[in-house]
């Protein structure tokens, strides 16, 4: 009988992922796979690590694919049901004149059959004997999505074969069963895919996402307080502008910046604008809320509310976003709650911290008192900070 023993899990990389959603990624994946059954590897490496797998099956999930609930104890129970009938499963997709493709986002391979036929290569790329799949009429969404696959005697050939084409047809053609997810497997996962637009719409989207996910383009108090010590550690919350301006007289100093907060939008809003902005505030906050941001936004979405933005002076980071693009600084982006008593536990240097008003904020689970307890963990600390609210 097939158990949950019987599985590893193999993470590849997404190597276009923004930071930001990539810490989101690993935050957010549930799972009870111990180290020996958990492994990780480029998309070019995916061979030379299932051939280490010493379990049964592998699942590979890439970077970036958001599972509702564990994808153990959850996930892979419901496929268990059927899963010693397939070799393979997974997003099957059909490529038309290219032949067919494993979506690597995810899929489960049995590996000790994928061993039996020579570990065919993922990817390969050419093959003059090539099995003819016969697929379904139906699909799951686009014509490219076969409710089923199967193989028939006819042989083909190609010399531009995506991912997994090869082994898809390796597999049939010594006779293993292939599969694609079904409707319920696909609908209790989301994948944010490649390009950042793409990216950002996914997540932004995303049914599980906290509903305080808001974030904040314009300040909504003014904040004059700038940081005066020159320490070389940076941990603030991620309110863009605002958290670049408190650092308008010390950021020379600055090697390390890590923005904590409990709004993914705001992550991703804070990281666009490090790599990405230089002029016309207005235009960059428009351009993101059309690709996701608005319904996160603390604006109104209104013309008169946008032309706020064409007086809201944003002269004073532009030296700050040059210096830390120049300079390797080096910026983190976490999801989590900046009062967390671990970040000022596991500071290693004199630190400069901008609270902004986390203690106040209606959207934050922190207790009043809280504040007082952590104030006493800055104070007791082997380190020096400055901290701003």
């Amino acid at each position: 009988m097939t158990t949950l023993k019987d599985f590893s899990l193999i993470i590849v990389k997404n190597e276009s992922l923004l930071d930001s959603i990539k810490d989101y990624f690993y935050e957010n994946l549930l799972h009870n796979f111990e180290d020996d059954r958990l492994l990780d590897c480029k998309i070019e490496n995916i061979d030379d690590t299932l051939k280490q797998v010493k379990t049964k099956y592998a699942v590979v999930i890439q970077e970036g694919i958001f599972f509702f609930d564990h994808i153990d104890a959850n996930f892979l129970k419901t496929v268990m049901s059927d899963i010693n009938d397939y070799s393979v499963i997974g997003h099957i997709l059909d490529r038309k004149e290219r032949y067919y493709q494993i979506h690597q986002q995810q899929f489960i391979l049995n590996v000790d059959n994928w061993k039996k036929i020579n570990c065919p290569n993922f990817n390969h790329t050419q093959s003059d004997e090539l099995v003819v799949i016969k697929r379904s009429t139906g699909n799951f969404h686009d014509d490219y999505t076969p409710l089923w696959i199967e193989q028939t005697k006819d042989i083909t050939k190609q010399n531009k074969l995506k991912f997994g084409g090869y082994v898809i047809s390796e597999m049939l053609r010594h006779n293993f069963k292939i599969r694609p997810f079904n409707e319920n497997e696909r609908h209790v996962k989301k994948f944010v895919y490649y390009d950042i637009e793409e990216q950002i719409k996914h997540i932004l989207t995303y049914e599980q996402l906290n509903s305080c996910s808001y974030y904040y383009p314009i300040a909504t108090a003014q904040q004059t307080k700038k940081f005066t010590e020159q320490h070389k550690n940076y941990i603030s919350v991620a309110n863009g502008i605002e958290s670049l301006k408190r650092i308008s007289k010390t950021y020379k100093d600055i090697e390390t910046i890590t923005f904590y907060d409990i709004s993914i939008t705001a992550l991703i809003f804070t990281e666009l604008l490090i790599k990405n902005f230089s002029a016309d505030y207005k235009k960059f906050v428009q351009q993101f809320d059309a690709i996701g941001g608005q319904q996160w936004t603390m604006l109104d979405g209104s013309d008169q509310d946008y032309e706020k933005l064409n007086n809201y002076d944003v002269s004073e980071v532009l030296p700050i976003l040059e210096h830390i693009r120049n300079n390797n600084v080096r910026i983190n982006y976490c999801i989590g709650d900046i009062t967390r008593p671990s970040i000022i536990e596991n500071v290693k240097e004199d630190t400069l911290i901008n609270l902004s008003n986390v203690f106040n904020y209606n959207f934050n689970l922190v207790r009043k008192t809280e504040y007082i307890d952590w104030c006493n963990r800055v104070a007791n600390s082997s380190h020096k900070f400055e901290v701003l609210r």
